[in-house]
Order: C-alpha cells, then sequence, then structure tokens
C-alpha cells in the first residue's frame, strides 16, 4: 500500500499510474488519474471535478512534493473564470442536527411512560414466545435428525432378515466349506 501523492488515499500498488502534472512526474492513483484527464481534455470541467480539485489542493497530503501541488495548482489556475460554490459543513449545520435532537427527545418526553412500557413489555413477550417455539423446532429438528438413520438401519436389517437371503448366504457358504 502506497499513497496518492495528489488525493492522500492508501492505494494498492498496482492502481498507480506514471502521470506528467505540467512539469512534475509522479505516480497518481487511477481514480486521480481519470480526474485529470478532464483537465487535459478540450472541454470545460464540470463544477464538480473542480470542487475535487479545490479539495485536493486544501488537503494536507505529507507525501506530496511541493512540484506537484504548484502543477495541480496550476492546472485550477487555468480555470478562474468557474468560481465554486463551496458546500460548507460547518457548525450551523451541527447546531440544526442538534436542535432537531432536542425537539425528538422533548417530542419522546412528551409520550405516557406506561404506555411505552406496556407496548415494550408486549414485545419482549413476542419474543419470548418466538425464542420458545424456536426451540421447540430447533429440538424437533435434532431428535429427527439423530433418531431417522437408526430407525432406518433397523427397518433395513428387518428387511434382510426376513427375505432370506442370509439363508442363501449360508447355503453358499456351507457349499464352499466356509463356517459362518
Amino acid at each position: 500500500m502506497a499513497v496518492c501523492p495528489i488525493c492522500g488515499c492508501k492505494t494498492d500498488e498496482l492502481d498507480f499510474v506514471e502521470r506528467k502534472i505540467t512539469d512534475a512526474d509522479c505516480r497518481v492513483c487511477s481514480f486521480c488519474n481519470r480526474q485529470l484527464n478532464v483537465f487535459d481534455a478540450a472541454q470545460e470541467p464540470t463544477e464538480a471535478q473542480l470542487r475535487w480539485l479545490d479539495a485536493v489542493i486544501g488537503k494536507d497530503v505529507p507525501e506530496r512534493d511541493e512540484a506537484v501541488l504548484n502543477a495541480v495548482k496550476a492546472i485550477r489556475n487555468r480555470f478562474p473564470e468557474k468560481e465554486v460554490q463551496q458546500a460548507t459543513f460547518s457548525a450551523p449545520q451541527k447546531t440544526t442536527v442538534v436542535q432537531q435532537g432536542a425537539n425528538v427527545k422533548k417530542a419522546k418526553a412528551d409520550y405516557d411512560a406506561d404506555a411505552v412500557i406496556n407496548e415494550l413489555q408486549n414485545r419482549v413477550s413476542a419474543l419470548e414466545n418466538e425464542l420458545r417455539n424456536m426451540k421447540r423446532k430447533q429440538m424437533i429438528k435434532t431428535i429427527i435428525e439423530l433418531g431417522a438413520p437408526f430407525v432406518l438401519l433397523i427397518l433395513l436389517i428387518i428387511v434382510v432378515l426376513s427375505s432370506g437371503v442370509i439363508d442363501n448366504f449360508k447355503a453358499i457358504f456351507d457349499m464352499a466349506g466356509i463356517a459362518l
């Protein structure tokens, strides 16, 4: 396992590709190679691809050389007219989640505690009954698995003894002079 100098992800050695980024030669993972191919093509990159490039530039990768970082920045500088609206995952979103969590807790507190306890007891009783039935079925299955071969063996012995095959074998062995 090695670390890609572009994205900083751990990647298997077989997935690395030799790549020339502007002036810098480096080995990059196949995903970064595909992403960078878009910027080499004649078509304009999409907003998502530019966001990926901005994220790569902003990511702290210890294995990245300064030449590789400058080469990636040079690619981004080729598209300055396309400003990307950054998706922010900052504190306001977290407080919204916390506020929603508080609302859920408040709504849960409004339930009647006895009703919740009764519901849980009913669910536990149903699970106990289901477990009891499963144990019973498992016991019956085990008895059948162990008893069926024994019963079949006894039936086979009865059939062989009643068919007279033993008497025929005894007569053949008596003619050959072998005693049973």
